[in-house]
């Protein structure tokens, strides 16, 4: 047989291929899906970002006071930032938006109440908080909401047991 004419892998020359692919996928697989975790968790932070926003322009803009709150079915604000968002009007109380979360999120609220009232000049009702998400007991990150209905992103302090309560009021 002519080796010039040889077109075709030997066994050992395959063998060392797929080990070298396997300890490559072996690495980046791990890699890969903190990277999904990590785009997860930055969608989340613009998304509520976002829905903030939006509830203090409604307010402004339809001069009446606005409440983004967080709800456990969908329906009432009982500030259970884990499943789902609402954006109410206060007086008569009607559902402007309802924003469905992915479970699990591991999102809290630690402010002055349950929930972020918007006054129709955009500042909020003494409501001044903090959002953190958290995973593995660690914050990844945190929006803070200032009196002046303001977002801005703040230092994430890495301590455990970031998210015990949802909230301070009781």
């Amino acid at each position: 047989m002519d080796r010039k004419q040889q077109k075709a892998m030997s066994l050992a020359e395959l063998l060392i291929a797929l080990a070298l692919l396997g300890t490559l996928f072996g690495l980046a697989i791990p890699g890969f899906g903190k990277l999904l975790q990590d785009n997860r968790d930055e969608a989340l932070r613009n998304l509520l970002r976002s829905q903030i926003q939006q509830t203090r322009a409604q307010a402004v803009i339809n001069n009446q006071q606005y409440r983004l709150c967080g709800s456990s079915d969908g329906i009432t604000c009982n500030g259970d930032w884990q499943k789902h968002w609402l954006i109410t009007t206060t007086s008569p109380p009607q559902l402007h938006h309802l924003q469905q979360l992915p479970a699990n999120n591991g999102l809290c609220w630690r402010g002055l109440g349950k929930d972020i009232r918007f006054q129709p000049n955009g500042t909020t009702y003494a409501n001044n908080g903090r959002f953190t998400l958290c995973r593995d007991g660690k914050t990844v990150w945190a929006l803070t909401i200032n009196r002046q209905g303001r977002v801005r992103d703040s230092s994430a302090e890495m301590r455990p047991g970031c998210c015990s309560t949802s909230h301070t009021d009781t």
